[in-house]
């Protein structure tokens, strides 16, 4: 008898080896890319999934139409792109089978499953998506993301108006997109997950769906999504429905959370409360999440006190951004640069100098006016922002005035506001593109590859500041984690560099 089980046991292995040599050979880009659920995962014993989310977000969840991070998550769950992430953080295939570029990357050709339906049955192809670009770039969709395709070849012209849709970097051939871009990128499949390559479609007014979720009904109290059952990888869709309860105040959410009303609580739906950060950070359900994010200082070029190089660097070199992370937000962010704490001897040098880098620029004296800060963010950036001020008040002692963006004056003129960029990837020169192409920053790219370049190879603050370009008219501060608390029956979860989180890959124990 045992000798038959091995002999069948043999005759399986032989069976299984012999199937696997049939399929198609993979390269190792391929592989790499390969979607690593195959086959059904174990069921979750519980199906609907109860989150939060603020009740002003737009009800119209078009892709790329929006830069809110909070409405672009929802967006995410309804549309699926090419490529996305898998929950160890790297690049897979979605919506493509196979991606091949050109010898010098400067063109990829994308192969479409076979299997891919919109919500209502209909087959979903190469033709769809290109349609769903061409119609994003154009300014009359007034999509906030459409600088993402910017990438492609002739793009930005179209949106300009300057060339015709025939001239994009964009074919279609069979169910293939073949697409040229303004130069050559290794790393475009990670590109391919963005917002902007989603596909969208409407039929007789209805929106059609290709994620793992449909838009089943939204009201003044909820917003809820079911799973589309004409989804290709629906078998892997445990977490049937998604109930979003609309919460205007985060403590109520936070305390929704604590009661177990809640499964997840905290960003991209709710910055936890300043107030309970600490206390938050200690808890078993805490995660500090890493993300392509990042925060400065954006400094107006009207303001004397930032028009050189030698007074913005004496303002940066006075603030001690590793203490405002560690006291103010409690979520294990880092300086995006390395830099020391100015002990007494740098702060006596910088005090001695500053009056004297003031009068290079006709400040005989310290201004009259105050300077104006502003807040764009919420509570907690508010309170970095003053911290800030503060830092500058104790060693220059400037007149600040620091205001929320929401109870700003429409007549004031901010001096400098605190800004973030959700750059969103594992490839830092993503984070040029954004600040070159976004239209609130004035970064350009090769300020910001001095500044990383010089920053990564020197340990030693001074020298490495000495190197930044000398119209840099940032101050920056640091690479941002997010604070998020799960309930331990959550499994599964996973926030990539995008943060737009697959709810899909989750199980509910």
């Amino acid at each position: 008898m045992r000798k038959i089980a091995v002999i069948f046991i043999s005759l399986l292995t032989i069976l299984a080896l012999g199937l696997t040599a049939c399929g198609p050979k993979l390269s190792p880009e391929e592989q790499e890319l390969a979607l690593d659920s195959a086959g059904e995962k174990p069921s979750s014993k519980r199906t609907r999934l109860e989150l939060a989310i603020p009740p002003d977000l737009d009800s119209d969840y078009r892709p790329a139409l929006s830069s809110r991070i909070e409405q672009r998550v929802i967006t995410a769950q309804l549309y699926e792109g090419l490529c996305g992430y898998n929950t160890q953080g790297k690049v897979r295939l979605q919506a493509a089978a196979k991606i091949l570029p050109n010898a010098d990357y400067t063109q990829w050709v994308i192969h479409l499953r076979d299997d891919l339906k919109w919500s209502d049955g209909t087959s979903l192809t190469a033709e769809d998506f290109k349609n769903s670009w061409v119609k994003r770039l154009k300014p009359e969709s007034k999509a906030e993301l459409a600088f993402l395709g910017f990438k492609i070849k002739a793009a930005e012209d179209y949106y300009n108006g300057l060339v015709e849709a025939e001239e994009l970097g964009i074919t279609v051939k069979d169910n293939s997109l073949i697409i040229d871009l303004i130069e050559a990128d290794e790393n475009f499949p990670e590109w391919l997950t963005r917002d902007f390559f989603l596909p969208e479609k409407e039929l007789a007014g209805q929106k059609l769906y290709n994620g793992p979720y449909c838009l089943k009904s939204e009201t003044e109290e909820e917003l809820i999504l079911e799973h589309n059952p004409q989804y290709w990888d629906d078998i892997n869709t445990h977490i049937k429905e998604i109930r979003f309860r609309k919460m205007d105040d985060p403590v109520a959410a936070y305390e929704a959370f604590v009661r177990g009303d809640i499964d997840y609580f905290g960003l991209p739906f709710y910055q936890v409360p300043h107030a309970r950060r600490e206390a938050c950070s200690r808890q078993p359900e805490f995660i500090s999440a890493e993300i392509g994010e990042i925060s400065y200082l954006d400094l107006s070029a009207e303001e004397a006190l930032f028009s050189t190089f030698e007074l913005r660097k004496a303002l940066y070199q006075a603030l001690d951004v590793p203490f405002i992370l560690r006291v103010i937000r409690c979520d294990k962010s880092e300086a995006l640069f390395e830099q020391a704490a100015p002990d007494s001897k740098l702060r006596k040098e910088l005090q001695a100098d500053f009056p004297e880098l003031m009068a290079a620029v006709g400040l005989e004296e310290k201004p009259r006016e105050p300077l104006i800060g502003m807040s764009e963010g919420s509570y907690l950036e508010y309170r970095e922002l003053i911290a800030c001020g503060k830092q500058w008040l104790d060693l220059y002692q400037l007149r600040l005035l620091i205001n929320e963006e929401s109870k700003f004056p429409q007549e004031e003129k901010a001096s400098f506001i605190y800004r973030k960029c959700l750059y969103g990837s594992n490839n830092q020169n993503d984070l040029i593109y954004y600040l070159k192409n976004q239209d609130k920053t004035r970064l350009t790219a090769s300020r910001i590859f001095t500044v990383r370049e010089e920053f990564a190879s020197s340990a030693d603050f001074p020298s490495a500041f000495e190197a930044l370009a000398d119209s840099l008219i940032v101050l920056p501060l640091a690479k941002l984690n997010w604070q998020i608390l799960i309930q331990a029956h959550l499994e599964g979860f996973y926030l990539p560099p995008n943060a737009l989180v697959r709810l899909q890959d989750l199980n509910l124990r």
